[in-house]
């Protein structure tokens, strides 16, 4: 059960009726140990209610503690403030995509330094802009192609560190040119 906290007063909400959640107790299955419902919620420094649509998702069982401040602490919990009249399952849907992508933007601005474009004119900011898009979807797609499901999530910063910033020797021969890596090198076969 969710409980209003830290200034949030349980009300009305006019603009979905569904939204109405006193009990707290209508969670919607959604997802592998996911729930969502809705509920309308006031904070204190609101002139008006809003409706939030609040997913919480059960932790892995390793990470469930006995014993917490929190009422529900075996559960992450996600909020996203909606004005939306779909239905509960697409809203979800909706805000879970936007999320990942404010993940990508996050990415790009601190891994690759896209928030200081510092030249003069704007066309050459836009073409550095648009390179670096380009290199960071094909970085992208070099990881789904290459890169593990597990290491999948890294971001550019921590990939570098660990495939691109490697000592080797690059060796030419007649017909190819060889990289050969360290020989206790732990990710050589991400390269083979």
């Amino acid at each position: 059960m969710i409980t209003p906290k830290l200034g949030f007063l349980s009300v009305t909400c006019p603009t979905h009726k569904e939204a109405i959640n006193e009990n707290g107790e209508n969670w919607v299955d959604y997802g592998y140990q996911k729930q969502a419902m809705f509920v309308c919620m006031k904070p204190e420094k609101w002139n008006k209610a809003r409706k939030f649509a609040v997913v919480r998702e059960l932790k892995p069982e390793e990470n469930r503690k006995q014993l917490s401040l929190l009422e529900s602490s075996d559960y992450t919990h996600a909020m996203y403030v909606t004005n939306t009249t779909w239905e509960l399952s697409d809203t979800v849907k909706f805000y879970e995509k936007r999320e990942n992508c404010e993940n990508y933007i996050k990415e790009t601005k601190y891994d690759m330094n896209i928030g200081s474009l510092k030249m003069k004119s704007f066309w050459a900011n836009e073409a550095f802009f648009q390179i670096m898009m380009l290199v960071y979807n094909i970085f992208l797609l070099f990881k789904m192609d290459r890169v593990s499901a597990s290491e999948y999530r890294q971001w550019i910063l921590t990939f570098r560190l660990k495939y691109v910033f490697v000592a080797g020797k690059i060796i030419k021969t007649a017909k190819q040119m060889i990289l050969k890596l360290l020989e206790g090198y732990p990710y050589k076969k991400v390269f083979g």
